[in-house]
């Protein structure tokens, strides 16, 4: 193996490991599943959506198929994911130019002008978590997959047949436990 494919792999595997430690290995959420929260949740076409650790995109792309007018943002820091995602860009940019996928840690990024945020990570960062969403605003949607916040109730619960329970939270729930 060349030394340049050696460190190719080396950093994909490290920003993997990384990430499955620090909030989330990266576990695609099934269409059905996405498609039923999409189905199912209302909300401006005009909206900035942001996924927090997004993965390949899966989640702004579909929101972006069925909302043309939505700006999509996702953050990840594991590598082989992102590229993947750029690649569907890539390849239906005209579709998807307003689908934005950036290489940073989801504890950095601005969420304080998001209608909707998506997650899908560990419990065990929820008391952090909850921290950062009280940047939102009130009106903000927060869309969690699989696993509801400790101590907040969430507005809506989303299930289907063989899907995980998306659970749906206000920006307002935050700002009382902040």
């Amino acid at each position: 193996m060349s030394p340049f494919l050696f460190l190719i792999v080396l950093a994909l595997v490290i920003s993997a490991a990384y990430a499955g430690y620090s909030a989330a290995p990266w576990v695609p959420t099934k269409p059905a599943q996405r498609q039923l929260v999409i189905d199912r949740l209302q909300f401006p076409s005009s909206s900035t959506v942001l996924d927090l650790g997004c993965g390949d995109g899966a989640w702004l792309f579909a929101f972006a198929a069925a909302y043309p007018a939505i700006t999509a943002i996702g953050y990840d820091i594991s590598l082989l994911p992102l590229f993947i995602g750029q690649l569907r860009k890539l390849f239906s940019l005209k579709k998807f130019s307003h689908v934005h996928l950036r290489f940073g840690n989801l504890w950095h990024a601005d969420i304080s002008h998001a209608d909707v945020v998506l997650i899908f990570l560990m419990r065990k960062i929820y008391p952090r978590l909850i921290t950062k969403l009280s940047a939102l605003p009130p009106h903000a949607t927060v869309v969690l997959e699989a696993w509801p916040l400790p101590n907040l109730t969430p507005v809506q619960v989303i299930t289907g047949p063989n899907l995980l329970p998306t659970y749906i939270y206000r920006g307002e729930q935050f700002h009382q436990h902040s």
